[in-house]
C-alpha cells in the first residue's frame, strides 16, 4: 500500500469518517501484517482532538442581541407591575379597615350622646315634681323626701354602673378586634414584602449570571481568537519537543505553518524562572542559531503564538530548542536547554 494511501486511511480512521469499504480494506491490510506508522496515527488522533478549537466562532447577530435585551427589559417591567399591583391591593385593604374603624367610633359617640340626653330629661322631671309639694307638708315631709331622694340616688347609682358596663365591654371587644386586624394586616404585609424581595433577588441573580456568562464569552473569544485563526491554516506541521535530563517532566509541541509564516508553541512543566531570566525559542539550521521568540510564561499559560517565522525552508531546519537566557537578550543559546526536538522526527 502506498504511503499516500496509508496517510489518507489513517487520517480518515482518526477522524471517524471512514466508509465500510475502506475500513474492510484497512482490516485486511492489518491482517497481513502490513507496515503501519503508529506515530503518524497518534499525531492524527491528537490533531483531530484540536478540531473543536479550530472551528471559527461566529459573532452573534445584532438582532439577537436586541431580542435578548428586549426580553430582559420586558421581564423587568413585569416584575415592577407585580410590585405595583401588590402595593395597591395592600393600600386598598388598609383604607377599608380605616373606614370600618371610623364607623364604629361614630356609632359609639352617638350612643354616648343619647344616654346623656335621657339622663338630663329624668333629672328635670324629678325637679318639677318636687316643686309642686305644698308648704304645709314641706316641713313634715322634708325628712321623708330627703330620705326617699337619698335612697333613690343610691339605688340609681349602681344601676348607672350596670348600664355602663355593657358599653365598656363593647369598647373592649371592638379594641380587641381592631388589634387583631392590625396584627393580621401587618403580618400579611410583611410576608408580601419578603416574597417580593426574594423574587427580585432571584431575578437579579439571573441577570448577573447572564452578564457574567456574556463577559466570559467575550474574554474567551478575544483571548483565543488569534490561536483559532492560526489553526485555520491547512499546512500545519507538528513537532514534538522533549525534556532534557534536568527537566525530564517538561514536554511541548511546536505547530508551524509555512503558508502563514507563523508558529504556535505548546509547553508544560517548565521550571520557574528567576526574575532576571526569560525563555528563548531557537531554530538551528546549517549550524546557525536563529532566535524565534522570547517569553515569560504567566500562571496557567500553556500556549505562545510566534507571529513571524524566519523565511527558512522547513527542510533545512535541523533542531528546535528552548533555553533560559537573560532578559536583556542573547545572540546565541548559552543557557540551560529545557526542550528540544527535530523537524524530521516531528514529521
Amino acid at each position: 500500500m502506498a504511503d499516500k494511501e496509508i496517510k489518507e486511511i489513517l487520517s480518515a480512521y482518526a477522524l471517524g469518517c471512514m466508509d465500510k469499504k475502506n475500513l474492510d480494506h484497512f482490516k485486511e491490510y492489518l491482517e497481513i501484517e502490513g507496515d503501519l506508522p503508529y506515530d503518524l496515527l497518534s499525531d492524527y488522533v491528537k490533531l483531530s482532538s484540536l478540531i473543536p478549537t479550530i472551528l471559527t466562532i461566529e459573532k452573534p447577530d445584532p438582532k439577537l442581541k436586541e431580542t435578548v435585551a428586549k426580553n430582559l427589559l420586558s421581564l423587568q417591567n413585569e416584575v415592577k407591575e407585580k410590585i405595583k399591583i401588590k402595593q395597591t391591593s395592600a393600600s386598598e385593604l388598609k383604607s377599608e379597615k380605616e373606614e370600618q374603624l371610623l364607623n364604629i367610633e361614630n356609632q359609639q359617640e352617638i350612643s354616648e350622646t343619647e344616654q346623656k340626653f335621657e339622663t338630663e330629661i329624668e333629672s328635670k322631671s324629678l325637679e318639677e315634681s318636687t316643686n309642686f309639694n305644698t308648704l304645709s307638708t314641706r316641713t313634715t315631709l322634708f325628712s321623708q323626701g330627703d330620705y326617699e331622694r337619698g335612697t333613690r340616688e343610691t339605688e340609681e347609682f349602681p344601676n348607672g354602673e350596670n348600664a355602663a358596663s355593657p358599653f365598656n365591654l363593647f369598647n373592649f371587644i371592638v379594641a380587641a378586634i381592631v388589634i387583631i386586624i392590625l396584627v393580621l394586616f401587618g403580618y400579611y404585609f410583611h410576608n408580601t414584602n419578603n416574597k417580593i424581595e426574594e423574587e427580585v433577588k432571584v431575578l437579579s441573580a439571573k441577570v448577573d449570571k447572564l452578564t457574567n456568562d456574556l463577559n466570559y464569552s467575550k474574554e474567551f473569544i478575544s483571548k483565543y481568537e488569534k490561536m483559532i485563526d492560526f489553526f485555520n491554516y491547512s499546512d500545519i506541521i507538528i513537532i514534538n519537543l522533549s525534556g532534557t535530563e534536568s527537566t525530564s517532566k517538561a514536554i511541548g509541541r511546536l505547530f508551524i505553518s509555512e503558508e502563514g509564516r507563523e508558529a504556535l508553541l505548546e509547553f508544560k512543566n517548565l521550571p520557574i524562572l528567576k526574575n532576571t531570566e526569560a525563555y528563548y525559542l531557537w531554530i538551528v539550521s546549517n549550524q546557525i542559531s536563529y532566535q524565534l521568540h522570547s517569553f515569560v510564561p504567566k500562571t496557567g499559560e500553556k500556549f505562545i503564538l510566534i507571529p513571524e517565522f524566519p523565511r527558512i525552508p522547513i527542510e533545512e531546519v535541523d533542531l528546535i530548542i528552548v533555553t533560559n537566557e537573560p532578559r536583556a537578550g542573547s545572540e546565541t543559546p548559552r543557557g540551560t536547554t529545557h526542550l528540544f526536538g527535530s523537524i524530521k522526527n516531528g514529521k
